[in-house]
């Protein structure tokens, strides 16, 4: 619960404005009555509401999650693609050839985005998708050796304790850096992890409430407005060949690997 406080705290700072705030239970079906309704995780996200709702989530969304509605937003707890693509580059000015994998139930629009931005900078995308974590061995023997990063998303199928480990001996067996988007999985031996805080992420639910509020025109799915932050896993990092240097500057950071 203490990362979305981190987030309430953040909303409530930059909003400027009273928030109600309310812990759901294994029985909450409907969200109390409100104007405006902001929900932080996938739980809380599959909650119904009143009103017009902004959803902050990782990328990876279940179909039940998916708000067609007019009055429903989503803000990403997880960079654009174009952020992606330039926090690769900063660490590996040099690449121009990333795998992605990912599962069958994942967004494909984010796939095609970040493949869209990666081409901007003449950078090629290859993807593997899986079906379930038995698929996995077999697509990164696909993807082969000659990738400059693997990048994988906040996929619960992929990022599974039998899944990551495979990819994870890949990735150091292969000298190949492995991007993620929670820091979680730099403990787990990935070498870089591309994110915001928890305060980052309510900031930006409040940037997108304050724009229904006056009338604004609002996207459909938005990003935290901040530049990420890079976190580096410095022993995996270095096997993989990924070094960071001081002028990166203060969005970018060792993390400590507890023994």
């Amino acid at each position: 619960m203490y990362p979305y406080k981190e987030a309430l705290k953040g909303l409530e700072k930059k909003l400027d404005l009273p928030v109600y705030s309310t812990v759901l239970t294994p029985d909450t079906q409907i969200l109390p009555k409100s104007d405006i309704t902001i929900t932080f995780g996938q739980k809380a996200a599959m909650v119904r509401g009143s009103g017009k709702i902004i959803k902050s989530l990782l990328p990876y969304y279940k179909k039940e999650i998916d708000c067609p509605q007019d009055n429903c937003y989503i803000v990403s707890m997880s960079p654009s693609p174009k952020e992606i693509i330039a926090k690769v580059l900063m660490l590996q000015p040099k690449a121009s050839r990333l795998g992605f994998i990912f599962s069958q139930d994942a967004a494909d629009v984010n796939f095609k985005e970040l493949e869209r931005e990666a081409a901007k900078k003449s950078i090629e995308i290859k993807p593997a998708k899986i079906w379930s974590e038995e698929d996995v061995p077999n697509e990164l023997r696909k993807l082969g050796n000659s990738l400059d990063a693997l990048i994988v998303p906040f996929d619960p199928v992929v990022i599974g304790n039998f899944s990551f480990e495979t990819i994870k001996d890949f990735s150091l067996g292969n000298r190949i850096p492995l991007y993620v988007f929670s820091e979680k999985l730099l403990e787990k031996g990935a070498s870089v992890s591309i994110g915001y805080s928890f305060e980052d992420i309510g900031q930006a639910c409040a940037e997108t409430a304050s724009k229904l509020i006056s009338g604004e025109r609002v996207e459909k799915i938005s990003f935290p407005s901040r530049e990420p932050y890079v976190a580096v896993n410095p022993e995996t990092a270095a096997k993989t060949g990924v070094f960071v240097l001081d002028r990166y500057g203060d969005r970018i950071r060792y993390y400590e690997v507890k023994k």
